[in-house]
């Protein structure tokens, strides 16, 4: 069954943990330095890379209409390149990779003891509000639900060039959380992926809750500082919450360092700040997004995984993508303005890994 919460499935959690011993044993094998103050740089191929090859990636980036593009290998970056009119100090809006660091807080939260389990049903976390179309399946909608995109809740939102109809109704309402949950449901919890950035905005307004604080104020205090990320800005709906489903703005490093600390299975410097669980999960995302006729595309986590390249990824419209490829120990983000191919682009960055 899609949906399933590990933590009420043995057998899934003991997959998912001995999924965290695998991978954490293959970094912590090689040390990097944290680019906490500054990056380091390096020759390609002092990192086992092809300089031919990543000028020929670096080219594609630019047929492909990016504003953006860094590559790097164990800590390393080996190529960066801005695309006229864009440059290295500015900032760009991710889009819906906003989603991917939302999940990462709430794991972190929920490490931290503030906030329960996945397994939870949404409308308790509201417990002071009242909300339209409640009926015994809204009621069983849980946080991994909305994590996995399986709501239920009716909402259009393709991920095609047809118009995000719910979206573009919920920023335009008053207020986003009862907009999201007034919506009747259009299918039981956990039964189909449905792309809904209504769910991410959810995930950020019981974070909220749970902490005490707006989630831009938490990832400020517990994520971004620690990472030596400073320069954010994050919309809010018109009650103050931050955005959950898109409109953060950071600068290519910064979302590199999302990057990296995925690939370290949640450890940075010397401390585990995701919990290696948490990361873990990304690996086995197994929810069928059916986005594509040929890539096996998964969600999970808010993070998409295509396992044919053993890749997780934060994904926003046009191509904003954090993208961590663990057994090659690279970390890729793109900004830009079109829909690339994700096939040509991930065979093109594999093909530049010599050794």
């Amino acid at each position: 069954m899609a949906g399933v919460n590990p933590m009420r499935h043995p057998n899934r959690r003991s997959a998912v943990v001995a999924m965290a011993a695998v991978i954490a044993a293959r970094v912590e094998a090689a040390s990097v330095p944290w680019p906490t103050r500054a990056w380091a740089e390096a020759p390609p191929a002092s990192q086992g890379m092809d300089a031919t090859a990543l000028q020929a990636l670096s080219e594609l980036g630019r047929a492909a209409q990016m504003d953006s593009l860094l590559v790097a290998r164990r800590g390393h970056i080996v190529l960066e390149t801005y695309y006229e009119p864009f440059r290295a100090e500015m900032r760009h809006r991710i889009n819906s990779a906003t989603k991917g660091i939302v999940a990462a807080l709430l794991g972190m939260a929920q490490a931290q003891g503030r906030l329960g389990g996945n397994d939870t049903p949404v409308l308790d976390h509201f417990p002071d509000r009242s909300f339209a179309n409640v009926n015994a399946a809204k009621r069983t909608m849980t946080l991994q639900h909305l994590l996995d995109m399986q709501s239920g809740l009716a909402w259009q939102e393709p991920l095609n060039d047809l118009p995000p109809v719910s979206l573009r109704e919920m920023r335009a309402s008053g207020d986003w959380v009862r907009f999201v949950l007034d919506r009747p449901m259009a299918l039981p919890p956990g039964q189909a992926f449905n792309y809904n950035s209504g769910n991410s905005h959810l995930l950020s307004a019981v974070l909220a809750r749970a902490t005490g604080m707006s989630t831009e104020a938490y990832a400020r205090q517990q994520l971004f500082q620690p990472l030596g990320i400073t320069d954010v800005e994050w919309p809010q709906d018109p009650q103050g919450i931050s955005a959950g489903g898109f409109g953060l703005e950071m600068t290519t490093r910064d979302m590199a360092r999302i990057g990296l600390l995925v690939q370290q299975v949640g450890r940075w410097e010397d401390r585990q700040l995701l919990p290696r669980e948490w990361v873990a999960q990304l690996q086995v995302s197994r929810v069928p997004m059916i986005i594509s006729a040929n890539l096996d595309f998964r969600y999970g986590q808010q993070w998409w995984r295509l396992p044919e390249f053993n890749a997780v990824m934060a994904v926003g419209f046009n191509r904003q993508v954090i993208l961590a490829m663990p057994d090659l120990e690279l970390v890729t983000v793109t900004t830009g303005r079109s829909h690339w191919d994700f096939r040509r682009v991930l065979g093109a960055l594999r093909s530049c890994v010599r050794t």
